[in-house]
């Protein structure tokens, strides 16, 4: 392992702090189930900085954390936060151009994100993640 337990450790609680800082972008996207046209670069500027950034920032650590050989479990659980990772920063990328130009032609594809991010959660969940 190129890191020792104590290092894997400190990654997967960064993972954990980014996610929430992430989750912060909700407030801004979330009303009536992320459909609400909020059109104004103030929330779009924030689901950017926020949701996107967060999002990116875990899975470029993800991808230097699967240069090192973990567990077998380890590397289920990296695999499958890549996927969640990478779904919910979709999300987030289809919110901010629903709220940079304010138009209901995006809700269909967020719905359908929503949907695939359910069905990630709960995977993670069986695996002992707890997802925000």
């Amino acid at each position: 392992m190129k890191w020792g337990a104590e290092d894997y450790r400190d990654k997967v609680q960064r993972l954990e702090r980014n996610e929430a800082m992430a989750a912060t972008a909700s407030d801004y996207t979330l009303y009536s189930n992320g459909r609400t046209i909020m059109s104004d670069r103030t929330t779009a500027n924030k689901i950017k900085n926020f949701g996107i950034y967060y999002f990116d920032e875990n899975l470029g650590m993800l991808a230097e954390m699967r240069e090192s050989t973990f567990s077998p479990g380890a590397l289920r659980l990296n695999s499958a936060l890549q996927e969640y990772y990478g779904l919910y920063k979709q999300y987030y990328e289809v919110q901010y151009l629903r709220a940079s130009e304010g138009s209901y032609y995006y809700n269909a594809r967020i719905d359908q994100l929503w949907d695939e991010l359910e069905v990630e959660k709960k995977k993670l969940a069986k695996m002992g993640w707890g997802v925000h």
